[in-house]
Protein backbone atom coordinates (compact mmCIF):
# COMPACT_ATOMS: atom_id res chain seq x y z
CA UNK A 1 0.00 0.00 0.00
CA UNK A 2 1.32 3.39 -0.92
CA UNK A 3 2.74 5.64 1.78
CA UNK A 4 0.69 8.64 2.83
CA UNK A 5 0.70 11.39 5.39
CA UNK A 6 -1.48 10.70 8.40
CA UNK A 7 -4.05 13.34 9.38
CA UNK A 8 -2.43 13.85 12.77
CA UNK A 9 1.18 13.31 13.82
CA UNK A 10 0.06 12.23 17.29
CA UNK A 11 -1.94 9.30 15.89
CA UNK A 12 -5.30 11.02 16.39
CA UNK A 13 -7.98 10.05 13.92
CA UNK A 14 -9.68 13.25 12.73
CA UNK A 15 -12.30 12.81 10.04
CA UNK A 16 -12.75 15.40 7.28
CA UNK A 17 -16.47 15.10 6.63
CA UNK A 18 -16.43 17.50 3.68
CA UNK A 19 -13.36 16.34 1.77
CA UNK A 20 -13.85 16.49 -2.02
CA UNK A 21 -13.66 12.69 -2.36
CA UNK A 22 -16.31 12.26 0.33
CA UNK A 23 -18.61 14.75 -1.41
CA UNK A 24 -18.10 13.10 -4.78
CA UNK A 25 -18.89 9.62 -3.48
CA UNK A 26 -21.88 10.78 -1.47
CA UNK A 27 -23.45 12.60 -4.41
CA UNK A 28 -23.31 9.43 -6.51
CA UNK A 29 -25.26 7.24 -4.08
CA UNK A 30 -28.97 6.61 -3.79
CA UNK A 31 -30.58 6.34 -0.35
CA UNK A 32 -30.48 2.53 -0.50
CA UNK A 33 -26.80 2.65 -1.46
CA UNK A 34 -26.06 5.05 1.41
CA UNK A 35 -27.65 2.51 3.74
CA UNK A 36 -25.51 -0.17 2.11
CA UNK A 37 -22.38 1.79 3.04
CA UNK A 38 -23.29 1.32 6.72
CA UNK A 39 -23.40 -2.47 6.39
CA UNK A 40 -20.43 -4.82 6.81
CA UNK A 41 -20.66 -8.58 6.29
CA UNK A 42 -18.41 -11.45 7.34
CA UNK A 43 -15.97 -12.87 4.80
CA UNK A 44 -13.74 -15.94 4.87
CA UNK A 45 -10.78 -17.02 2.81
CA UNK A 46 -11.22 -20.73 3.59
CA UNK A 47 -14.63 -21.20 2.03
CA UNK A 48 -15.80 -22.27 -1.41
CA UNK A 49 -16.58 -20.32 -4.55
CA UNK A 50 -20.24 -20.02 -3.56
CA UNK A 51 -19.22 -17.89 -0.57
CA UNK A 52 -17.08 -15.67 -2.79
CA UNK A 53 -19.97 -15.19 -5.21
CA UNK A 54 -22.34 -14.35 -2.35
CA UNK A 55 -19.96 -11.65 -1.10
CA UNK A 56 -19.54 -10.28 -4.63
CA UNK A 57 -23.30 -10.13 -5.05
CA UNK A 58 -23.69 -8.04 -1.90
CA UNK A 59 -20.90 -5.72 -3.09
CA UNK A 60 -22.36 -5.20 -6.56
CA UNK A 61 -26.07 -5.13 -5.76
CA UNK A 62 -26.22 -3.56 -2.33
CA UNK A 63 -23.12 -1.32 -2.23
CA UNK A 64 -22.14 -2.71 1.16
CA UNK A 65 -19.53 -0.59 2.88
CA UNK A 66 -17.11 -3.22 4.09
CA UNK A 67 -16.06 -6.71 5.05
CA UNK A 68 -14.77 -8.31 8.23
CA UNK A 69 -12.45 -11.21 7.45
CA UNK A 70 -12.32 -14.25 9.67
CA UNK A 71 -10.59 -17.65 9.22
CA UNK A 72 -8.42 -18.52 6.26
CA UNK A 73 -4.97 -18.04 4.77
CA UNK A 74 -3.28 -14.66 4.32
CA UNK A 75 -2.36 -15.12 0.64
CA UNK A 76 -5.91 -16.18 -0.23
CA UNK A 77 -7.36 -13.32 1.79
CA UNK A 78 -5.24 -10.78 -0.10
CA UNK A 79 -6.30 -12.27 -3.44
CA UNK A 80 -9.96 -12.12 -2.42
CA UNK A 81 -9.55 -8.56 -1.15
CA UNK A 82 -8.22 -7.47 -4.53
CA UNK A 83 -11.11 -9.25 -6.24
CA UNK A 84 -13.70 -7.69 -3.94
CA UNK A 85 -12.20 -4.20 -4.20
CA UNK A 86 -12.18 -4.43 -8.00
CA UNK A 87 -15.92 -5.18 -7.93
CA UNK A 88 -16.82 -2.45 -5.42
CA UNK A 89 -18.51 0.74 -6.70
CA UNK A 90 -17.16 2.45 -3.56
CA UNK A 91 -13.90 1.13 -2.04
CA UNK A 92 -14.55 -1.35 0.76
CA UNK A 93 -13.44 -0.87 4.34
CA UNK A 94 -11.65 -4.12 5.22
CA UNK A 95 -11.63 -5.06 8.88
CA UNK A 96 -10.35 -7.90 11.04
CA UNK A 97 -10.74 -8.85 14.67
CA UNK A 98 -7.07 -9.44 15.45
CA UNK A 99 -6.64 -8.51 19.10
CA UNK A 100 -3.37 -10.42 19.37
CA UNK A 101 -2.37 -10.13 15.75
CA UNK A 102 -3.28 -11.84 12.49
CA UNK A 103 -2.54 -15.25 14.05
CA UNK A 104 -5.83 -14.88 15.95
CA UNK A 105 -7.67 -15.45 12.67
CA UNK A 106 -5.32 -16.58 9.91
CA UNK A 107 -3.19 -19.66 9.36
CA UNK A 108 0.59 -19.31 9.45
CA UNK A 109 0.55 -15.79 10.89
CA UNK A 110 2.15 -14.44 14.03
CA UNK A 111 0.33 -14.27 17.35
CA UNK A 112 1.39 -11.60 19.82
CA UNK A 113 0.73 -11.98 23.55
CA UNK A 114 -2.80 -11.71 24.93
CA UNK A 115 -3.74 -8.39 26.50
CA UNK A 116 -3.67 -9.89 30.03
CA UNK A 117 -0.05 -10.82 29.36
CA UNK A 118 0.64 -7.29 28.15
CA UNK A 119 -0.98 -6.00 31.34
CA UNK A 120 1.98 -7.41 33.28
CA UNK A 121 4.82 -5.81 31.32
CA UNK A 122 6.39 -2.58 32.59
CA UNK A 123 7.64 -1.21 29.23
CA UNK A 124 4.62 0.28 27.48
CA UNK A 125 6.76 1.37 24.53
CA UNK A 126 6.90 -2.30 23.54
CA UNK A 127 3.11 -2.24 23.20
CA UNK A 128 3.40 0.76 20.87
CA UNK A 129 5.86 -1.26 18.79
CA UNK A 130 3.46 -4.20 18.80
CA UNK A 131 0.67 -1.96 17.52
CA UNK A 132 2.96 -0.69 14.78
CA UNK A 133 3.93 -4.20 13.72
CA UNK A 134 0.36 -5.48 13.71
CA UNK A 135 -0.57 -2.42 11.61
CA UNK A 136 2.26 -3.14 9.17
CA UNK A 137 1.02 -6.70 8.73
CA UNK A 138 -2.57 -5.50 8.27
CA UNK A 139 -1.43 -3.17 5.50
CA UNK A 140 0.22 -6.08 3.72
CA UNK A 141 -3.23 -7.68 3.46
CA UNK A 142 -5.14 -4.54 2.51
CA UNK A 143 -6.80 -4.31 5.96
CA UNK A 144 -7.85 -0.86 7.20
CA UNK A 145 -9.27 -1.38 10.69
CA UNK A 146 -8.38 -3.78 13.48
CA UNK A 147 -11.12 -4.28 16.06
CA UNK A 148 -8.76 -3.75 18.98
CA UNK A 149 -7.85 -2.97 21.68
CA UNK A 150 -10.19 -4.36 24.32
CA UNK A 151 -10.50 -1.59 26.92
CA UNK A 152 -12.77 -3.51 29.29
CA UNK A 153 -11.61 -3.46 32.92
CA UNK A 154 -11.70 -7.12 33.91
CA UNK A 155 -12.84 -6.86 37.52
CA UNK A 156 -14.69 -10.20 37.51
CA UNK A 157 -12.35 -13.21 37.67
CA UNK A 158 -15.20 -15.44 36.43
CA UNK A 159 -15.70 -13.40 33.25
CA UNK A 160 -16.20 -16.06 30.56
CA UNK A 161 -15.61 -13.89 27.49
CA UNK A 162 -13.13 -11.09 28.35
CA UNK A 163 -10.64 -12.33 30.96
CA UNK A 164 -7.35 -12.90 29.12
CA UNK A 165 -8.46 -10.36 26.48
CA UNK A 166 -8.30 -7.50 29.02
CA UNK A 167 -5.22 -5.60 30.18
CA UNK A 168 -6.33 -6.22 33.77
CA UNK A 169 -8.45 -4.85 36.60
CA UNK A 170 -6.76 -1.48 37.24
CA UNK A 171 -8.37 1.36 35.32
CA UNK A 172 -5.22 3.44 34.91
CA UNK A 173 -3.16 0.47 33.71
CA UNK A 174 -5.83 -0.54 31.19
CA UNK A 175 -5.89 3.02 29.86
CA UNK A 176 -2.11 3.31 29.54
CA UNK A 177 -1.76 0.07 27.60
CA UNK A 178 -4.83 0.62 25.43
CA UNK A 179 -3.49 4.03 24.43
CA UNK A 180 -0.12 2.49 23.56
CA UNK A 181 -1.72 -0.18 21.36
CA UNK A 182 -3.97 2.41 19.65
CA UNK A 183 -1.09 4.81 19.13
CA UNK A 184 1.03 2.17 17.44
CA UNK A 185 -1.69 1.18 15.00
CA UNK A 186 -3.04 4.61 14.13
CA UNK A 187 0.46 6.03 13.64
CA UNK A 188 0.72 3.53 10.79
CA UNK A 189 -2.69 4.36 9.35
CA UNK A 190 -4.66 1.40 10.71
CA UNK A 191 -7.75 2.51 12.59
CA UNK A 192 -8.10 1.21 16.15
CA UNK A 193 -11.41 0.30 17.79
CA UNK A 194 -11.99 0.60 21.55
CA UNK A 195 -14.35 -2.10 22.76
CA UNK A 196 -16.77 -3.15 24.25
CA UNK A 197 -18.75 0.00 25.18
CA UNK A 198 -19.95 0.71 27.85
CA UNK A 199 -17.76 -1.98 29.46
CA UNK A 200 -17.82 -5.80 29.35
CA UNK A 201 -15.39 -6.51 32.18
CA UNK A 202 -17.79 -7.37 34.99
CA UNK A 203 -19.98 -10.04 33.42
CA UNK A 204 -20.42 -13.73 34.07
CA UNK A 205 -22.29 -14.40 30.80
CA UNK A 206 -20.74 -14.71 27.34
CA UNK A 207 -22.55 -12.36 24.93
CA UNK A 208 -21.77 -14.74 22.06
CA UNK A 209 -24.45 -17.01 23.56
CA UNK A 210 -26.75 -14.85 25.74
CA UNK A 211 -27.33 -11.26 26.86
CA UNK A 212 -25.25 -10.31 29.94
CA UNK A 213 -26.57 -7.77 32.43
CA UNK A 214 -24.40 -5.05 33.98
CA UNK A 215 -26.21 -3.98 37.16
CA UNK A 216 -23.85 -1.21 38.29
CA UNK A 217 -25.04 2.31 38.99
CA UNK A 218 -24.25 5.17 36.62
CA UNK A 219 -21.82 6.54 39.24
CA UNK A 220 -19.89 3.26 39.34
CA UNK A 221 -19.83 3.04 35.55
CA UNK A 222 -18.34 6.54 35.41
CA UNK A 223 -15.65 5.61 37.92
CA UNK A 224 -14.58 2.36 36.25
CA UNK A 225 -16.07 1.09 33.01
CA UNK A 226 -16.42 4.37 31.11
CA UNK A 227 -13.02 5.80 32.05
CA UNK A 228 -10.99 3.93 29.38
CA UNK A 229 -13.45 4.97 26.67
CA UNK A 230 -13.21 8.62 27.67
CA UNK A 231 -9.39 8.39 27.60
CA UNK A 232 -9.39 6.73 24.18
CA UNK A 233 -11.77 9.37 22.82
CA UNK A 234 -9.57 12.17 24.14
CA UNK A 235 -6.56 10.56 22.45
CA UNK A 236 -8.35 10.35 19.10
CA UNK A 237 -9.36 6.71 18.70
CA UNK A 238 -11.00 6.21 15.33
CA UNK A 239 -13.85 3.96 16.39
CA UNK A 240 -15.71 2.46 19.34
CA UNK A 241 -17.52 -0.88 19.34
CA UNK A 242 -20.78 -1.12 21.27
CA UNK A 243 -21.41 -4.31 23.21
CA UNK A 244 -24.38 -6.64 23.44
CA UNK A 245 -25.01 -5.93 27.14
CA UNK A 246 -28.09 -4.90 29.06
CA UNK A 247 -27.26 -1.96 31.34
CA UNK A 248 -30.40 -0.91 33.27
CA UNK A 249 -28.78 2.19 34.79
CA UNK A 250 -28.21 3.53 31.27
CA UNK A 251 -31.36 2.18 29.60
CA UNK A 252 -34.11 0.67 31.78
CA UNK A 253 -35.95 -0.94 28.83
CA UNK A 254 -36.16 -4.61 29.75
CA UNK A 255 -33.69 -6.85 27.95
CA UNK A 256 -32.47 -4.21 25.50
CA UNK A 257 -28.84 -4.57 24.48
CA UNK A 258 -26.61 -1.49 24.54
CA UNK A 259 -25.90 -2.02 20.84
CA UNK A 260 -29.64 -1.57 20.11
CA UNK A 261 -30.22 1.22 22.62
CA UNK A 262 -30.68 4.77 21.38
CA UNK A 263 -30.25 6.19 24.91
CA UNK A 264 -26.82 4.52 25.08
CA UNK A 265 -25.53 4.85 21.50
CA UNK A 266 -26.98 8.16 20.42
CA UNK A 267 -27.70 9.69 23.81
CA UNK A 268 -24.68 8.72 25.91
CA UNK A 269 -21.86 7.93 23.49
CA UNK A 270 -22.52 10.40 20.67
CA UNK A 271 -24.28 13.32 22.37
CA UNK A 272 -23.30 13.33 26.04
CA UNK A 273 -19.75 12.03 25.64
CA UNK A 274 -19.33 13.76 22.29
CA UNK A 275 -17.72 10.92 20.34
CA UNK A 276 -17.34 11.90 16.68
CA UNK A 277 -15.59 8.78 15.36
CA UNK A 278 -17.19 5.63 13.97
CA UNK A 279 -19.65 3.86 16.25
CA UNK A 280 -19.68 0.18 15.35
CA UNK A 281 -21.91 -2.59 16.64
CA UNK A 282 -20.44 -5.79 17.95
CA UNK A 283 -21.20 -8.64 15.55
CA UNK A 284 -24.95 -8.69 14.96
CA UNK A 285 -25.00 -12.46 14.50
CA UNK A 286 -24.09 -13.06 18.17
CA UNK A 287 -26.76 -14.77 20.29
CA UNK A 288 -26.66 -11.98 22.85
CA UNK A 289 -28.53 -9.76 20.42
CA UNK A 290 -30.08 -12.06 17.81
CA UNK A 291 -32.22 -14.47 19.81
CA UNK A 292 -35.60 -12.75 19.55
CA UNK A 293 -35.59 -11.01 16.15
CA UNK A 294 -34.72 -11.81 12.56
CA UNK A 295 -31.28 -10.61 11.39
CA UNK A 296 -32.93 -7.87 9.32
CA UNK A 297 -34.93 -6.64 12.33
CA UNK A 298 -31.78 -6.63 14.49
CA UNK A 299 -30.03 -4.55 11.83
CA UNK A 300 -32.89 -2.04 11.77
CA UNK A 301 -32.83 -1.69 15.56
CA UNK A 302 -29.06 -1.14 15.47
CA UNK A 303 -29.50 1.57 12.84
CA UNK A 304 -32.25 3.33 14.81
CA UNK A 305 -30.06 3.21 17.94
CA UNK A 306 -27.51 5.45 16.22
CA UNK A 307 -24.74 3.08 15.11
CA UNK A 308 -22.67 4.08 12.08
CA UNK A 309 -21.57 0.59 11.05
CA UNK A 310 -23.64 -2.58 11.39
CA UNK A 311 -21.16 -5.42 11.73
CA UNK A 312 -21.64 -8.96 10.40
CA UNK A 313 -25.09 -8.23 8.99
CA UNK A 314 -27.18 -11.04 7.60
CA UNK A 315 -30.31 -10.80 5.43
CA UNK A 316 -28.82 -7.71 3.80
CA UNK A 317 -31.52 -7.04 1.15
CA UNK A 318 -34.31 -7.55 3.69
CA UNK A 319 -32.53 -5.23 6.15
CA UNK A 320 -32.11 -2.48 3.55
CA UNK A 321 -35.79 -2.75 2.67
CA UNK A 322 -36.79 -2.43 6.33
CA UNK A 323 -34.53 0.60 6.69
CA UNK A 324 -36.04 2.28 3.63
CA UNK A 325 -39.48 1.68 5.12
CA UNK A 326 -38.28 3.22 8.39
CA UNK A 327 -37.39 6.40 6.49
CA UNK A 328 -40.82 6.47 4.85
CA UNK A 329 -42.49 6.00 8.24
CA UNK A 330 -40.46 8.74 9.88
CA UNK A 331 -38.53 6.49 12.27
CA UNK A 332 -35.29 7.90 10.91
CA UNK A 333 -34.61 10.73 8.49
CA UNK A 334 -32.76 10.58 5.22
CA UNK A 335 -30.50 13.32 6.61
CA UNK A 336 -29.48 11.07 9.52
CA UNK A 337 -28.54 8.27 7.16
CA UNK A 338 -26.64 10.66 4.92
CA UNK A 339 -24.69 12.02 7.90
CA UNK A 340 -23.63 8.52 8.96
CA UNK A 341 -22.72 7.60 5.40
CA UNK A 342 -20.66 10.78 5.20
CA UNK A 343 -18.81 9.77 8.35
CA UNK A 344 -18.11 6.27 6.96
CA UNK A 345 -16.78 7.79 3.72
CA UNK A 346 -14.60 10.24 5.69
CA UNK A 347 -13.19 7.30 7.65
CA UNK A 348 -12.41 5.55 4.38
CA UNK A 349 -10.58 8.67 3.20
CA UNK A 350 -8.55 8.73 6.45
CA UNK A 351 -7.66 5.08 5.81
CA UNK A 352 -6.34 5.98 2.37
CA UNK A 353 -9.11 4.32 0.39
CA UNK A 354 -9.48 7.36 -1.85
CA UNK A 355 -6.12 6.60 -3.49
CA UNK A 356 -4.52 3.39 -2.20
CA UNK A 357 -4.91 -0.11 -3.60
CA UNK A 358 -4.27 -3.44 -1.83
CA UNK A 359 -0.75 -4.81 -2.34
CA UNK A 360 -0.30 -6.95 -5.43
CA UNK A 361 1.52 -9.81 -3.72
CA UNK A 362 2.49 -11.19 -0.34
CA UNK A 363 5.28 -13.45 0.90
CA UNK A 364 5.49 -15.44 4.11
CA UNK A 365 8.73 -13.65 4.95
CA UNK A 366 6.92 -10.30 5.03
CA UNK A 367 4.65 -11.62 7.79
CA UNK A 368 7.48 -13.24 9.79
CA UNK A 369 10.18 -10.60 10.02
CA UNK A 370 12.94 -11.44 12.52
CA UNK A 371 12.26 -8.14 14.29
CA UNK A 372 8.62 -9.16 14.82
CA UNK A 373 9.65 -12.52 16.29
CA UNK A 374 12.09 -10.76 18.59
CA UNK A 375 9.39 -8.34 19.71
CA UNK A 376 7.03 -11.20 20.58
CA UNK A 377 9.79 -12.79 22.66
CA UNK A 378 10.54 -9.50 24.42
CA UNK A 379 6.90 -9.03 25.32
CA UNK A 380 6.57 -12.54 26.75
CA UNK A 381 9.81 -12.25 28.72
CA UNK A 382 8.83 -8.89 30.20
CA UNK A 383 5.54 -10.32 31.44
CA UNK A 384 7.04 -12.99 33.71
CA UNK A 385 6.00 -12.20 37.28
CA UNK A 386 7.59 -13.50 40.51
CA UNK A 387 5.83 -13.52 43.88
CA UNK A 388 7.85 -14.56 46.94
CA UNK A 389 11.39 -15.84 47.28
CA UNK A 390 12.75 -18.24 44.71
CA UNK A 391 14.47 -21.38 46.03
CA UNK A 392 18.23 -21.78 45.67
CA UNK A 393 18.26 -24.59 43.14
CA UNK A 394 22.06 -24.81 43.22
CA UNK A 395 22.17 -25.42 46.97
CA UNK A 396 19.19 -27.74 47.33
CA UNK A 397 18.51 -31.29 46.19
CA UNK A 398 15.63 -30.39 43.89
CA UNK A 399 12.92 -32.25 42.03
CA UNK A 400 10.69 -30.91 39.28
CA UNK A 401 7.12 -31.98 38.64
CA UNK A 402 5.25 -31.04 35.47
CA UNK A 403 1.55 -31.23 36.29
CA UNK A 404 -0.70 -31.42 33.22
CA UNK A 405 -4.32 -30.34 33.34
CA UNK A 406 -4.96 -32.10 30.06
CA UNK A 407 -3.45 -35.23 28.55
CA UNK A 408 -0.37 -34.48 26.50
CA UNK A 409 1.08 -36.26 23.52
CA UNK A 410 4.10 -38.50 23.86
CA UNK A 411 6.14 -36.34 21.48
CA UNK A 412 6.93 -32.68 21.91
CA UNK A 413 4.75 -30.33 19.84
CA UNK A 414 6.27 -29.13 16.59
CA UNK A 415 6.27 -25.54 17.86
CA UNK A 416 8.65 -26.55 20.65
CA UNK A 417 10.66 -28.97 18.58
CA UNK A 418 11.66 -26.17 16.23
CA UNK A 419 13.53 -24.54 19.09
CA UNK A 420 16.07 -27.37 18.85
CA UNK A 421 15.26 -28.88 22.20
CA UNK A 422 17.48 -31.76 23.16
CA UNK A 423 15.84 -35.10 22.57
CA UNK A 424 15.83 -37.98 25.01
CA UNK A 425 16.31 -35.92 28.18
CA UNK A 426 14.53 -38.16 30.62
CA UNK A 427 14.68 -38.21 34.40
CA UNK A 428 13.99 -40.58 37.26
CA UNK A 429 13.54 -43.54 34.96
CA UNK A 430 10.47 -42.13 33.25
CA UNK A 431 9.82 -42.97 29.63
CA UNK A 432 8.17 -39.72 28.59
CA UNK A 433 9.91 -36.54 27.45
CA UNK A 434 10.38 -33.65 29.80
CA UNK A 435 8.71 -30.32 29.20
CA UNK A 436 10.96 -27.63 27.71
CA UNK A 437 10.84 -25.88 31.09
CA UNK A 438 12.19 -28.98 32.84
CA UNK A 439 14.99 -29.30 30.33
CA UNK A 440 16.03 -25.66 30.47
CA UNK A 441 15.82 -25.39 34.27
CA UNK A 442 18.23 -28.28 34.75
CA UNK A 443 21.15 -27.78 32.34
CA UNK A 444 23.50 -29.82 34.55
CA UNK A 445 21.13 -32.76 34.90
CA UNK A 446 21.10 -32.61 38.72
CA UNK A 447 17.35 -32.72 39.33
CA UNK A 448 14.93 -35.61 39.45
CA UNK A 449 12.07 -34.95 37.03
CA UNK A 450 8.50 -36.21 37.20
CA UNK A 451 5.22 -35.61 35.41
CA UNK A 452 1.64 -35.96 36.56
CA UNK A 453 -1.18 -36.35 34.07
CA UNK A 454 -4.97 -36.40 34.49
CA UNK A 455 -5.17 -40.17 34.14
CA UNK A 456 -2.67 -40.84 36.95
CA UNK A 457 -4.33 -43.08 39.53
CA UNK A 458 -4.59 -42.26 43.23
CA UNK A 459 -2.14 -45.03 44.25
CA UNK A 460 0.37 -43.78 41.69
CA UNK A 461 -0.05 -40.23 42.95
CA UNK A 462 0.52 -41.37 46.55
CA UNK A 463 3.69 -43.12 45.45
CA UNK A 464 4.83 -40.00 43.61
CA UNK A 465 4.18 -37.90 46.72
CA UNK A 466 6.44 -40.16 48.76
CA UNK A 467 9.20 -39.90 46.15
CA UNK A 468 8.99 -36.12 46.18
CA UNK A 469 9.32 -36.01 49.97
CA UNK A 470 12.83 -37.35 49.59
CA UNK A 471 13.93 -34.06 48.03
CA UNK A 472 14.71 -30.73 49.67
CA UNK A 473 12.73 -28.60 47.22
CA UNK A 474 10.23 -28.86 44.38
CA UNK A 475 9.63 -26.92 41.17
CA UNK A 476 5.97 -27.51 40.40
CA UNK A 477 4.96 -26.33 36.90
CA UNK A 478 1.33 -26.25 35.76
CA UNK A 479 0.63 -26.97 32.08
CA UNK A 480 -2.36 -27.29 29.74
CA UNK A 481 -4.40 -24.54 31.42
CA UNK A 482 -7.41 -23.30 29.46
CA UNK A 483 -7.41 -19.62 28.53
CA UNK A 484 -11.05 -19.10 29.56
CA UNK A 485 -12.37 -19.07 33.12
CA UNK A 486 -15.20 -21.53 32.64
CA UNK A 487 -14.80 -24.82 34.53
CA UNK A 488 -11.91 -23.42 36.59
CA UNK A 489 -9.69 -22.93 33.50
CA UNK A 490 -10.02 -26.64 32.80
CA UNK A 491 -8.60 -27.70 36.17
CA UNK A 492 -10.53 -30.62 37.60
CA UNK A 493 -11.36 -31.01 41.33
CA UNK A 494 -8.90 -33.91 41.44
CA UNK A 495 -6.17 -31.72 39.92
CA UNK A 496 -6.76 -28.97 42.49
CA UNK A 497 -6.93 -31.44 45.38
CA UNK A 498 -3.58 -32.92 44.39
CA UNK A 499 -2.13 -29.44 44.04
CA UNK A 500 -3.08 -28.65 47.64
CA UNK A 501 -1.47 -31.88 48.82
CA UNK A 502 1.75 -31.02 47.00
CA UNK A 503 1.78 -27.60 48.66
CA UNK A 504 2.58 -29.29 51.96
CA UNK A 505 6.09 -29.99 50.66
CA UNK A 506 8.95 -27.66 51.72
CA UNK A 507 10.83 -25.18 49.50
CA UNK A 508 8.13 -25.31 46.83
CA UNK A 509 7.95 -22.99 43.84
CA UNK A 510 4.81 -23.02 41.67
CA UNK A 511 5.16 -21.95 38.02
CA UNK A 512 1.85 -21.21 36.28
CA UNK A 513 1.86 -21.30 32.48
CA UNK A 514 -1.53 -19.65 32.20
CA UNK A 515 -3.91 -17.17 33.79
CA UNK A 516 -2.88 -15.58 37.10
CA UNK A 517 -6.44 -16.23 38.27
CA UNK A 518 -5.45 -19.91 38.54
CA UNK A 519 -3.57 -19.01 41.73
CA UNK A 520 -6.92 -18.20 43.35
CA UNK A 521 -8.19 -21.76 42.85
CA UNK A 522 -5.88 -23.48 45.34
CA UNK A 523 -3.80 -22.62 48.43
CA UNK A 524 -1.06 -21.06 46.32
CA UNK A 525 0.02 -18.64 49.06
CA UNK A 526 1.51 -21.64 50.90
CA UNK A 527 4.21 -21.87 48.22
CA UNK A 528 7.55 -20.24 48.96
CA UNK A 529 7.45 -18.66 45.51
CA UNK A 530 4.97 -18.30 42.67
CA UNK A 531 5.94 -17.53 39.09
CA UNK A 532 3.28 -16.47 36.57
CA UNK A 533 3.98 -16.85 32.86
CA UNK A 534 0.42 -16.02 31.57
CA UNK A 535 0.84 -18.16 28.45
CA UNK A 536 2.47 -21.47 27.63
CA UNK A 537 4.98 -21.55 24.81
CA UNK A 538 8.66 -22.18 24.25
CA UNK A 539 9.57 -18.58 25.02
CA UNK A 540 7.81 -18.43 28.39
CA UNK A 541 9.15 -21.84 29.42
CA UNK A 542 12.72 -20.78 28.68
CA UNK A 543 12.26 -17.41 30.40
CA UNK A 544 10.83 -19.05 33.54
CA UNK A 545 13.75 -21.46 33.64
CA UNK A 546 16.17 -18.53 33.46
CA UNK A 547 14.27 -16.81 36.27
CA UNK A 548 14.57 -19.89 38.49
CA UNK A 549 18.28 -20.21 37.70
CA UNK A 550 18.85 -16.53 38.48
CA UNK A 551 20.11 -15.58 35.03
CA UNK A 552 17.07 -13.37 34.27
CA UNK A 553 15.34 -10.91 36.59
CA UNK A 554 11.63 -11.01 35.86
CA UNK A 555 10.15 -7.49 35.69
CA UNK A 556 6.45 -8.38 35.38
CA UNK A 557 3.70 -7.15 37.69
CA UNK A 558 0.34 -8.77 38.35
CA UNK A 559 -2.43 -7.06 36.35
CA UNK A 560 -5.11 -8.55 38.63
CA UNK A 561 -5.48 -9.25 42.34
CA UNK A 562 -5.39 -12.74 43.82
CA UNK A 563 -7.96 -12.22 46.56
Amino acid sequence: MEKRNLPDPMSKCTLNLHAPWVEAQLSSLSLAQKIGQLIHIAAYSNRDEAHTEEVLQHIREHHIGGLTFFQGKPEKQLALTRQYQAAAPVPLMIGIDAEWGLGMRLDDCLSFPFQMTLGAIPERELIVQMGQEIARQCQLLGIHINYAPVVDVNNNPQNPVIGFRSFGEKVEEVIARALAYMQGMQQQGIMACAKHFPGHGDTDVDSHFALPVISHSRQRLEQVELQPFRAMMAAGVGSIMVAHLHVPSLDPAAGRAASLSRPIVQGLLKEEMGFEGLVITDALDMKGVSQNDSPAQVGLKALLAGNDILLNMREVPQAIELMLQAVEQGQITEAEIEQRCRKVLAAKAWMGLATALPPARLSREQLHLPAALQLIEQLHRQSITVLGNLPDTAALRMASLAMHAQAVAEALPAELAQHELEKGAYGAGHDQPLTPFQQWVDPAGRMAHFRLEPHTSDPDFSQLLEQLKAHEGLLLSLHGINIKARNRFGLSPVFLSRLNQLLQLPQLCVVVFGSPYVLRLFDSEKAQARVVAYQENACTQRACAEVILGTYQAPGRLPVSLS
